[in-house]
């Protein structure tokens, strides 16, 4: 399932969306839209979003998506649960260079690289920083281990590259 990314809001954490984020986001969506909408659409989309355990701070990042933009009044249920924003780890990388010719190192600087309970996981960039520990030691070593094309470790000196 890692392979395959991970949703970010559900590895940051926090505490569960409240009672009056969901009559906020209520709010903000009659006055976004112009239109008084059916309180049963929003009980089962409250409800649904409870039932998935969001939290505040996945709800709130989704409100401000679906604010700028879904255009139309006429919304579904549905779209609030398409937007995430996907965490990978190294293997995904890894795949990903092998299938387009790049190499790793030259990749790995078109990512954002977090720390998430000690692994390294890597997220395209998107202009969306997440509330997480980024990694920022990666190329600030004169010296850095890496395995070669026969799986064995080496050490190599590099130029003193510091990335984010």
């Amino acid at each position: 399932m890692l392979e395959n990314g991970v949703n970010a809001f559900d590895v940051i954490g926090g505490p569960v969306v409240t009672p009056s984020s969901f009559a906020k986001a209520a709010a903000y969506l009659q006055q976004a839209y112009g239109v008084e909408f059916p309180k049963e659409k929003f009980a089962i989309l409250f409800e649904l979003i409870l039932d998935e355990g969001w939290t505040e701070e996945r709800f709130n990042r989704t409100l401000k998506w679906f604010l700028k933009t879904k255009y139309n009044q006429a919304w579904t249920i549905a779209d609030w649960f398409q937007w995430n924003v996907k965490l990978y780890p190294f293997a995904w990388v890894r795949q990903h260079c092998h299938k387009n010719g790049l190499r790793e190192v030259d990749f790995i600087r078109t990512l954002d690289v977090y720390i998430v309970d000690g692994i390294r996981l890597y997220k395209m960039k998107d202009g969306i920083d997440l509330p997480l520990k980024r990694d920022g030691e990666l190329w600030s070593r004169k010296k850095h281990r890496s395995m070669n094309r026969k799986g064995f470790i080496t050490s190599h000196a590099s130029a003193d590259h510091k990335w984010r």
